[in-house]
């Protein structure tokens, strides 16, 4: 039993990071999509909202080229950043855990 214990005790904790999805210019109603569901089951909103993902997982975020008007610049904060000619411009994040 003492054995049982120990080894759940050891067990590396889950480790979440809150991924912050802002706009400028617009500076709110940004729609973005994420290709893989959050923790709470979300992978879209309109800025400013935000996700919750574990560590390690690997998120790409997608923006329209343009919208209401609006063209699109550039990412920050991305692990890699791409804007391909005529495409959505996307943003890789990726968070590792730390233990």
């Amino acid at each position: 039993m003492q054995q049982q214990e120990r080894a759940r005790s050891r067990a590396p904790a889950i480790v979440a990071y809150v991924l912050t999805v802002n706009s400028t210019n617009p500076a709110s109603g940004a729609a973005i999509t994420a290709t893989l569901a959050d923790n709470n089951s979300k992978s879209s909103g309109t800025s400013s909202f935000t996700l919750s993902y574990n560590a390690g997982i690997t998120v790409v975020l997608t923006a329209a080229a343009t919208d209401n008007g609006y063209s699109f610049v550039s990412w920050t904060g991305c692990t890699t950043s791409r804007q391909l000619l005529h495409r959505r411009p996307q943003c890789q994040h990726h968070r590792h855990g730390e233990l």
